[in-house]
């Protein structure tokens, strides 16, 4: 489990709840995935990376609660850019690839995932990438 404030989860930020790693549901990656939202105060990661000013880029992440019982936290929130949107994880262990096109306007822009319940458990996400679009 991560906390608020741990340096635990390399690249990423944890500013609310608790977070961990877990591969008992399977990633698509193959590795372990990260739930948002294993306790009763959910889980917000970020993280800020370089980009382009000017430049579009796309967001591709998996999505999933995780669990086919005990799913209370079907709902995570993406911020990225100009994006801030709830979106809805598929309900077991079978992720949902989800992608997100964006310009940013700064040479540095932040990533941030948090789970939208409160009632312990899920979503899990895995495979985040971020990659320029072609212009």
């Amino acid at each position: 489990m991560f906390a608020p404030g741990s340096d635990r989860l390399v690249g990423w930020s944890i500013s609310r709840g608790l977070t961990g790693l877990q591969n008992r549901v399977p990633s698509p990656d193959g590795g372990m995935a990260l739930e948002l939202g294993p306790r009763n105060v959910a889980g917000r990661i970020s993280q800020t990376v370089r980009t382009a000013a000017g430049r579009s880029y796309k967001l591709t992440f998996s999505a999933c609660t995780g669990r086919a019982v005990f799913h209370f936290n079907r709902q995570a929130r993406i911020k990225v850019a100009n994006i801030d949107e709830v979106f809805d994880c598929p309900v077991g262990p079978i992720y949902k690839l989800l992608s997100y096109e964006f310009k940013v306007n700064s040479p540095l822009t932040t990533v941030s995932f948090a789970c939208e319940g409160n009632a312990g458990f899920g979503p899990f996400i895995d495979g985040v990438s971020l990659s320029k679009k072609s212009e």
